[in-house]
């Protein structure tokens, strides 16, 4: 327990961090670009928010590195914005669908580095 709490907190300031050094902004919540005209990555973000609403994180995960991968506009901001909320649940929610705080944790990072972003050495603990 005690470990999934520190993990929780490294994945959540990590995203933070990330989201102030990239954003200016330490809360990453995504915000759509135009409500008459949405973006690849407005689509994306709702896809993903619906996915996660019915406990389907393995499968939004897969659509976002799918996206990532081709090169989404907005990319940076929906993956910040997924892992924050994915950190942002509780354990148990969590291991109903079999997602681990690890997970969270390597996702993140792979999916800034898709991105280009330079992700930060994990320093253990």
């Amino acid at each position: 327990m005690f470990e999934n709490d520190y993990i929780m907190r490294q994945i959540k300031s990590m995203v933070q961090l990330m989201s102030m050094l990239i954003f200016g902004k330490s809360i990453p919540l995504y915000e759509k670009q135009d409500a008459e005209s949405p973006t690849q990555g407005d689509l994306l973000h709702d896809r993903l928010i619906d996915l996660l609403g019915k406990n389907r994180i393995d499968e939004a995960e897969n659509l976002l590195f799918e996206q990532l991968e081709s090169g989404v506009d907005g990319g940076v901001r929906v993956a910040l914005d997924f892992y924050y909320r994915l950190s942002e649940m509780p354990d148990e929610r969590l291991a109903e669908v079999g997602f681990s705080r690890e997970e969270i944790d390597m996702g993140v990072r792979d999916a800034l580095e898709i991105c280009g972003v330079a992700v930060p050495e994990d320093r253990g603990g």
